[in-house]
């Protein structure tokens, strides 16, 4: 959905979209579906943002379906695991800055 679509349906719940949200979905193609390791591609950007950009906050919790997640698990180099429809995986990232 585009974004004046989800302020319709979330607005009433007080969801706040980030200064760069786009209109229109970037990603989103009716032809063609991102394989595995471009997702993990993308995981890992979120987490490089989030580190990068929320020096703020300890802990920060993400919500997400298994596709998703499973690439997270991909990004950190975790283990393969299955999850079930309605499952979840409490997943700890540390992050720490490597001296060039």
């Amino acid at each position: 959905s585009n974004k004046q679509i989800i302020e319709e349906r979330l607005d009433k719940y007080g969801f706040v979209f980030e200064p760069n949200f786009l209109f229109e979905d970037e990603f989103y193609k009716d032809d063609y579906r991102e394989s595995y390791c471009e997702q993990a591609v993308r995981a890992d950007n979120f987490l490089q943002s989030v580190f990068e950009n929320d020096k703020d906050h300890q802990i920060i919790s993400v919500t997400s379906h298994s596709g998703t997640i499973r690439a997270l698990l991909m990004a950190t180099k975790h283990r393969r695991f299955a999850i079930s429809t309605g499952g979840m995986i409490p997943i700890v990232v540390k992050a720490t800055r490597k001296d060039d």
